[in-house]
């Protein structure tokens, strides 16, 4: 399925503007608590594809942190720090240790 960015970027701006969980970034996060990680990971994530594929994933934390890096660059809906704290949370529920 071809995603057009246009339509992902107009969802985007609005769904960030509307979402409470858009200012998660600002929040320090626990190392034990990933809470905050993981709604950021099923919102911003999921606006372009299904979580399945990354849950199936084991991949390394330089895996995971390029994984983000590329997604972020197709669609821009996560700040750096959010991007860093959803690769920390892939990481440390779907790394490969």
């Amino acid at each position: 399925m071809k995603l057009k960015l246009p339509g992902i970027l107009v969802a985007a701006v609005i769904f960030s503007a509307t979402c409470p969980l858009y200012s998660f970034a600002e929040e320090k996060i626990k190392q034990k608590d990933w809470s905050v990680a993981e709604k950021l990971f099923e919102t911003k994530c999921k606006l372009c594809h299904s979580l399945d594929r990354a849950k199936e994933a084991k991949k390394s934390l330089e895996e995971w942190g390029n994984t983000v890096t590329r997604m972020k660059s197709y669609a821009p809906v996560m700040t750096n720090e959010e991007a860093k704290l959803i690769t920390d949370y892939l990481f440390h529920h779907y790394g490969r240790q």
